[in-house]
């Protein structure tokens, strides 16, 4: 029998912001794997974006180590193309550029690949069309409404078809029906490719929708207790 490795592995993750004396986070273990959806709960500045930004290397943590695929994170070189290749990120207030149309915007994650310019073009079109935006392609983000910007804010996460999806409040600014169109894109990405996707949210009922649902209090992680009597999303 062998042991199984997980896509994700997290062992004694902390992190402590010393400038200002702050322990975010305490001891944090986890194994996650392809193909899963994960809710991150907790209250504000419980942790939950930091996190998503360790596991995403946006920041270093203080202590522990993160696995992907059995890979310590801190053997990856080089860690952008690592981030452009294999992450994807999705972050409450969408980030786009706004002097660049959403084709372009969805495209950028690719620069960093070696993937051609012609090749970027047709890669951003379908992403955009699975999220049913290619007819917005050639419009900057001040020309299309809040919920297509969080849609293209998708499509660029999803362009290089990552292993793994952070979404960080991904529908705190959206209506509730685009609030679910936006999950719901999410969701196909863990069932259709594969990939695992941790959306950290304060939504319950998106919560209640995935997988697995983890609690963060006072920066220690913990499976929540299930919210099978919330209303369906």
């Amino acid at each position: 029998m062998t042991d199984h490795t997980p896509l994700l592995r997290v062992r004694g993750l902390c992190k402590r912001f010393e400038g200002v004396g702050v322990q975010a986070l305490t001891d944090i273990g986890l194994d996650a794997e392809a193909g899963q959806t994960i809710a991150l709960v907790g209250p504000s500045g419980c942790g939950k974006s930091t996190l998503l930004n360790l596991l995403g290397m946006l920041e270093a943590p203080t202590a522990g180590t993160l696995f992907f695929k059995g890979t310590d994170y801190r053997d990856i070189r080089p860690p952008h193309q690592f981030r452009a290749s294999s992450l994807g990120f999705v972050f409450q207030f969408h980030h786009l550029v706004p002097t660049m149309t959403l084709a372009e915007n969805v495209a950028s994650p690719l620069v960093a690949t070696s993937c051609a310019a012609q090749a970027r073009r047709t890669r951003a079109m379908l992403a955009l069309e699975q999220v049913g935006l290619s007819h917005r392609a050639r419009f900057l983000p001040a020309n299309v409404s809040g919920g297509e910007r969080q849609r293209a804010a998708i499509a660029r996460a999803i362009v290089n078809r990552p292993a793994i999806i952070l979404a960080d409040e991904p529908t705190g600014n959206l209506d509730s029906a685009n609030g679910k169109l936006v999950f719901d894109l999410l969701v196909a990405q863990a069932r259709q490719h594969q990939a695992l996707v941790i959306v950290a949210t304060h939504n319950m009922a998106m919560a209640a929708a995935t997988d697995r649902q983890l609690h963060l209090l006072d920066g220690r992680l913990s499976d929540a207790p299930p919210y099978a009597t919330l209303a369906a999303w």
